[in-house]
């Protein structure tokens, strides 16, 4: 049996509009950040903030205008999202739990919206 170790870096979430796949990888260091940031969404980042959380959604600022394609999972966004933790204006991985928690509701969401699609 293997065991699941925690980042001591924590956990993001990456909605693949390729695949429509969300993929949990290891949040980079604070020197790193922007730089993977804008290699995982192409290019310039905009952040969201979710009012009533300490999460936040990135995605490419110019997403529209680069004319990428809808993310199937997060339909107001284009091209591929993160969604990370935020503390004190700094961005933070999330507890593996939690990414794995976001992950079943945005798959469980997913089956849902297929499904209505099918009826």
């Amino acid at each position: 049996m293997t065991v699941e170790t925690e980042s001591p870096r924590g956990y993001f979430l990456v909605f693949s509009h390729e695949t429509g796949e969300v993929i949990i990888e290891e949040a980079p260091s604070q020197q790193d950040m922007l730089k993977w940031l804008q290699t995982k969404v192409g290019g310039y980042i905009e952040i969201v903030g979710c009012p009533e959380s300490d999460l936040c959604i990135i995605g490419n600022e110019n997403g529209q205008l680069l004319q990428l394609p809808i993310n199937p999972r997060v339909l107001c966004y284009f091209g591929t999202v993160v969604v990370v933790a935020s503390r004190r204006n700094r961005f933070v991985g999330m507890p593996l739990l939690r990414a794995l928690l976001i992950k079943s509701a945005m798959d469980e969401l997913q089956r849902e919206r297929l499904m209505r699609e099918i009826v």
